[in-house]
């Protein structure tokens, strides 16, 4: 697949990485300033021939059945057509996965350390592996007292062809997480949020979306969210609000707060969304009964809506993610 946005110390990394054994190392080095895509790509491939080139060279003195020479020059041909088709993709500018171990090459090798972006709201993202001209978009938002590492522990078993974006809070909450929103109790310890400011973390999310959307190649078309509590709250109102920013919601146990969003008249606006909401029948922290009221709101305006009850707290168990995931992929 021809790759899009090379740097051009990417594309001299992806070339001098297959160059000699030394050639991954003078390329990561190249590579360390704009950390191009492409350019790590080549490196994880480059390093996983060589390595199969050391591991077969190893093997075979200690397996005499296979030292006869045909079987010597077979293993040396196969290595060498992996190196020029490798090379052939670096030089032609595209990413050309090499047969049967290239996934497990870029799965395993040089796995780089997440580093926070900034911009409107901090964030972690992955970047998609198979990539197309415009990729989908899956947004995580975290709930409250939590962070952007929580949810992006879902990012590696999320479809390979989505950008993965864990976004953070504004608010800090002591002493090491974040919120959208505050949340506060009266003498009777009733809890009461804050919807001024949960709608002002609504409308920031909406920013952000578009930030995102200028920033990389994302089909604006399949910009997706997953939210849990706090964020599945702000994904629903995110969804109803502006839905033309958004394809698919999957709300984790969260609930429908009408208070913090504005419905559209023209119902056709809804017409492409599609949500997913789930619930632990025994939360302790949202009411499953809150939950269970989300599709008498929706149902008026006409959005498909997939409700799933699993028995457990308030968490994401097992099943819940298998669903998840199905619902995204269909």
């Amino acid at each position: 697949m021809e790759a899009n946005n090379i740097s051009k110390d990417g594309k001299l990394a992806a070339i001098i990485a297959h160059l000699t054994f030394l050639g991954p190392v003078i390329a990561w080095f190249i590579n360390q300033e704009e950390k191009d895509k492409f350019g790590s790509f080549y490196i994880k491939q480059s390093v996983g021939i060589f390595l199969l080139f050391l591991l077969i060279s190893a093997i075979l003195p200690i397996v005499p059945e296979i030292m006869f020479m045909p079987t010597l020059i077979g293993f040396y041909v196969f290595i060498f057509i992996l190196w020029i088709y490798s090379f052939s993709g670096a030089v032609s500018n595209e990413y050309k996965l090499i047969p049967f171990i290239g996934g497990f090459i870029q799965k395993n090798i040089y796995k780089e350390k997440l580093i926070m972006q900034t911009g409107i709201l901090n964030y972690l993202i992955k970047e998609p592996k198979v990539v197309k001209e415009q990729n989908p978009l899956i947004i995580l938002i975290h709930g409250y007292g939590s962070n952007e590492e929580d949810l992006f522990s879902f990012a590696p078993e999320l479809p390979d062809d989505y950008y993965v974006v864990s976004v953070q809070a504004p608010y800090q909450v002591p002493p090491y997480g974040f919120a959208w929103y505050a949340i506060t109790f009266d003498a009777d310890m009733n809890k009461f949020s804050d919807d001024d400011q949960a709608m002002e973390s609504r409308d920031l999310l909406v920013e952000f979306i578009d930030e995102l959307a200028a920033k990389y190649p994302i089909d604006t078309n399949n910009i997706n969210l997953i939210g849990f509590s706090q964020g599945a709250i702000l994904s629903y109102a995110i969804a109803v609000t502006y839905p033309e920013k958004i394809n698919k919601v999957a709300a984790l146990s969260g609930y429908f707060n009408p208070d913090i969003m504005t419905a559209k008249e023209d119902l056709s606006a809804y017409n492409h969304l599609k949500i997913f909401g789930s619930h632990g029948s025994v939360d302790q922290v949202i009411p499953v009964e809150w939950a269970r009221k989300s599709s008498a709101f929706l149902e008026p305006l006409q959005i498909p809506f997939e409700y799933k009850e699993y028995p457990v707290g308030h968490g994401v168990a097992p099943q819940n993610f298998y669903d998840l995931k199905a619902f995204l992929e269909k």
